[in-house]
């Protein structure tokens, strides 16, 4: 996300995943190579009663190849194997060759798995070369299911790459006192829209704070942060480069003239909320039913203890009082954010999220 044009009155943002749109094609072309080109089915039929010849076929979806040899060509067939480490793991692949005065014969023109099977293959070859009363050999070799795999795995994941690939414009324009956020992918257009008196800020989300000392930097996104306490993210997932967000974030406040809003790291929040919630999931009804007791005279005491309001929205939630759980947290979002104390509202602004209870959780979920 950067910004794409800037004057007295308009400021616009736009983000395109150009690595999306380059990666996904050449993915799909990879799974459309290997499952048409590269594999295939491969058949030996050698007949000494009529032809004296052998004859290998190897046929995919494009084309079919043939190659004819006689048979008092034929030295040996062997197993030649192809050794590849994983990690701590090697794994073998194999494939039945056959030997001739005129040079190498393979079976298939890949190394597949089946060790076992390759073997008795070139078993079954060595007999028919050293037995002349055997009249006919015929051996196969289907590697279509390989295509089928790489397919499902690298066409599959482009395409999806590619459906889920997005055009995100944000445009804040003074003349019209809107914010407008449009969201174009093959998929259809989204809109979403809002008066700019109703922004609080911008804000840089960020997955997964570092050391003190570590080069890596956490992925982050921006996100509109309305005064409602409600949050907009401008993309579905963290990524990107922090500095150009944290810069980004820099030129909307000083367009709009907002204060700076502080970032917000979704990692501690998701720890916080597991910290939270599994002592009440895992306690049961009358664990729950406590909770909801306890933390509604808690609340009725200290109407600011954000962790109570956590923890009776998730207990209401479990006893299926999502309406009542919805209500709290907006509430408190809404109270924690009219006193300036952004984190707290936050982290119930999650929790809605988290819980499901927002009636459309981000802007271009419909998209």
């Amino acid at each position: 996300m950067k910004v794409s044009r800037q004057s007295t009155s308009l400021l616009t943002l736009r983000s395109r995943s150009w690595d999306s749109w380059l990666i996904s094609p050449l993915l799909i072309g990879v799974g459309l190579a290997v499952s048409t080109l590269l594999v295939g089915k491969s058949v030996l039929e050698c007949d000494r009663a009529v032809s004296d010849q052998c004859t290998i076929t190897h046929s995919n979806a494009f084309n079919q190849e043939t190659r004819t040899f006689p048979i008092a060509s034929l030295q040996e067939a062997k197993v030649e194997t192809s050794r590849r480490s994983s990690g701590s793991r090697s794994n073998r692949t194999s494939q039945v060759v056959l030997l001739t005065s005129d040079g190498r014969v393979p079976l298939s023109r890949v190394y597949t798995s089946g060790w076992g099977k390759h073997t008795r293959q070139a078993d079954q070859a060595n007999q028919f070369i050293a037995t002349p009363t055997i009249a006919r050999l015929y051996l196969s070799q289907d590697t279509r299911w390989i295509g089928a795999i790489v397919m499902l795995f690298f066409g599959g994941g482009g395409l999806v790459l590619l459906l889920n690939t997005k055009v995100t414009t944000c445009t804040f324009d003074k003349s019209t006192n809107q914010c407008t956020l449009r969201l174009v992918g093959l998929t259809g257009v989204n809109r979403y829209q809002c008066s700019l008196p109703q922004i609080l800020g911008m804000r840089v989300d960020l997955s997964g704070q570092t050391k003190a000392g570590d080069d890596d930097k956490p992925n982050s996104r921006l996100t509109i942060v309305l005064k409602t306490g409600e949050t907009i993210p401008l993309a579905k997932i963290y990524g990107g480069d922090l500095a150009k967000h944290e810069s980004v974030a820099r030129q909307v406040h000083e367009f709009l003239r907002l204060p700076l809003l502080p970032p917000w790291d979704a990692s501690k929040a998701a720890l916080a909320y597991t910290k939270v919630a599994l002592p009440l999931m895992t306690g049961g009804q009358s664990q729950q039913l406590a909770a909801i007791a306890e933390c509604q005279q808690t609340l009725h005491q200290n109407p600011d203890d954000v962790k109570t309001y956590q923890r009776l929205a998730i207990a209401l939630s479990a006893q299926g009082q999502k309406e009542q759980a919805q209500y709290l947290l907006e509430t408190g979002r809404s109270r924690f954010q009219s006193y300036g104390e952004f984190e707290k509202a936050a982290h119930l602004d999650y929790l809605l999220t988290l819980l499901k209870l927002k009636a459309k959780t981000h802007w271009w979920e419909s998209c």
